[in-house]
């Protein structure tokens, strides 16, 4: 178990690293702005899911893989420039974009709900440098004098996809207000479609490198 000043000095650094603008933060933001509030929430918890994904990785020892294989650090860093260009592409060409949540259908919000969770969650997990982070970064803070290093690594990476958690939830609530807003400003609206599908796409083209 770590001790309570690493516990506090990493979960720091966690909320820190999550309130970086990166392409889950933008794509939190801009699916709040656009779709809700709630809409941003539930793909920040596939994005959180992600990151646990990653922490069992990492002590199972799979991410390991990521910073000796460079075949499989490329596959993985160019599918996930290629989904996030689909997605700037999607943007681009999706006519109901500017369209919130139907409360009275039942049926296409539980759909959309299922798409924002899974979307957040392959973001995440096509990202090789977020594996690369619960290998290289967070083991500097086990303390290797002691006999649980996997428990450690498993507390740690739990907490930094909770602070994920965290911070992407008070994005959506902050974007969702802005939504909420100007979701009858249809040139507003248009601007920021076209802003986040360029956004999206140059997100896509800058993790190649």
């Amino acid at each position: 178990m770590p001790s309570t000043e690493t516990l506090l000095l990493f979960t720091g650094i966690a909320f820190l690293f999550g309130a970086s603008p990166g392409p889950n933060f933008i794509f939190v933001l801009s699916r709040s702005i656009i779709y809700g509030t709630q809409n941003g929430i539930i793909t920040t918890l596939g994005i959180g899911s992600g990151g646990l994904i990653y922490t069992l990785c990492a002590v199972l020892g799979v991410s390991a893989l990521l910073a000796t294989s460079e075949l499989a650090f490329s596959i993985i860093k160019y599918l996930g420039a290629s989904y996030l260009i689909y997605l700037g592409i999607a943007v681009f060409l999706d006519k109901n974009y500017a369209k919130s949540f139907t409360k009275n259908d039942t049926q296409k919000s539980s759909i959309k709900k299922m798409k924002a969770y899974r979307q957040g969650f392959i973001t995440t997990m096509l990202n090789p440098k977020a594996g690369l982070y619960y290998i290289s970064f967070i083991p500097q803070f086990i303390d290797t004098s002691l006999k649980n290093s996997e428990l450690q690594l498993l507390i740690l990476g739990t907490i930094q996809s909770l602070a994920a958690v965290i911070v992407y939830t008070f994005v959506a609530l902050f974007a969702g207000k802005i939504g909420t807003l100007i979701k009858h400003n249809a040139t507003f609206r248009k601007t920021q479609q076209i802003l986040t599908g360029t956004t999206f796409i140059l997100l896509g083209i800058s993790v190649t490198y």
